[in-house]
């Protein structure tokens, strides 16, 4: 799915004595659902899931494709 990178925010704290740490990217796209206008999400991102070598500030304002599984969860990300 095609959608526009808005910002992002970098993520490390703890729950439950777990370290959580990952990118949150903030995007908007077109949506059915939407009566005028776009779409936005909130996508968290485990360092694993962002290429090696991709600094997401170059890619702000830009579209990119993120791909998700049947539950909505992120699979893939490419950002050419």
């Amino acid at each position: 799915m095609k959608q526009m990178l808005l910002g992002y925010s970098e993520v490390d704290f703890s729950k439950d004595g777990d370290r959580i740490i990952g990118t949150k990217i903030f995007t908007s796209y077109e949506s059915r659902s939407i009566t005028a206008g776009q779409e936005t999400a909130s996508i968290f991102l485990r360092p694993e899931m962002i290429p090696e070598g991709v600094n997401i500030s170059d890619y702000l304002g830009m579209e990119i494709e993120i791909d998700f599984d049947h539950r909505g969860r992120v699979v893939g990300l490419d950002f050419s």
